[in-house]
């Protein structure tokens, strides 16, 4: 059995079924992991808490879409947050389990200044549990990674990607400096290829905060355009603390902090699901890890 998911993935959509319950998810947002505990209601009204903010909105069953948004008070300005997610099943050889990932889009109300802009990043979260407490999201979503996911090494890739629950490779070529705009290569699943080649991706890295949007054209050369799909999303970096972050046993780094880098946002497949014309969007992400991912 391949341990590659389909080079289409943005063609299914996992069957999930809504709950009223609340839900503890470990996200990883920016270079923090902490705990996103949900609430969803028969009637589709989400309420929740992060550790800096409560948050409220809506979940979409048929899509899978999560909307909601938080209000984050300062001495100089409130920030209000949009975040938009995509659930999915993840299901492989190498474990499984329920994840959403997406966008938080922040808009700054000043009181003293003009600089009024938005900023966008990427996210990404795995269900811990329902109900339970709100401890351990570092330590869970570690494990889940390096327990549930192959190495990059495996997949001959910089990067494990998950799209709408397949996993798969991906690998950035031709990357500009960190300090710098500029277009940029990726290989995703199997598409990997030269400029002109069906499946080779275009990428802008926008400098600080990272943003990636990526172009995947169509693998079927007789294609008139429409099937592509394009992602969106932003940089993950966060440092872990070895001793309590890290699954039971020896730990592989010697003392060394761990870090999880990557990418995650949202994608819209064009064709919509099942090939029917039609506009989708999903969620994903891509990471790896230094101490073993």
């Amino acid at each position: 059995m391949s341990s590659v998911g389909p080079s289409q993935p943005g063609l299914t959509t996992p069957n999930v079924t809504p709950t009223a319950a609340t839900m503890q998810w470990s996200l990883l947002l920016g270079g923090n992991i902490c705990n996103l505990s949900l609430t969803t209601r028969e009637d589709g009204s989400v309420t929740g808490a992060l550790p800096w903010a409560n948050v409220a909105g809506l979940w979409d069953h048929d899509s899978q879409t999560l909307t909601v948004t938080s209000i984050t008070r300062g001495e100089q300005a409130d920030s209000y947050g949009l975040y938009r997610g995509h659930r999915f099943s993840v299901e492989t050889e190498w474990g499984a389990f329920e994840a959403m990932a997406g966008t938080l889009e922040t808009f700054t109300e000043p009181y003293d200044t003009e600089d009024n802009e938005a900023d966008e990043v990427g996210w990404f979260a795995i269900l811990r549990e329902m109900g339970g407490n709100t401890h351990g999201a570092s330590k869970h979503l570690w494990t889940t990674l390096r327990t549930q996911l192959p190495r990059p090494s495996d997949l001959d890739a910089s990067l494990v990607m998950v799209s709408n629950g397949y996993v798969g490779p991906m690998s950035i070529l031709g990357e500009p400096d960190t300090s710098h705009s500029g277009p940029v290569r990726a290989e995703l699943f199997d598409q990997a290829g030269d400029a002109f080649s069906h499946g080779t991706v275009t990428a802008t890295w926008d400098g600080a905060p990272r943003r990636m949007r990526l172009l995947r054209p169509s693998t079927d050369p007789s294609s008139d355009g429409t099937d592509c799909q394009v992602y969106r999303g932003g940089a993950l970096l966060v440092g872990l603390d070895p001793d309590e972050n890290q699954p039971e046993g020896p730990g592989p780094l010697g003392g060394h902090p761990a870090f999880i880098s990557g990418w995650a946002g949202s994608f819209t497949a064009l064709t919509g699901t099942g090939g029917r014309p039609g506009r989708t969007d999903y969620g994903w992400f891509a990471v790896r890890a230094s101490a073993g991912l």
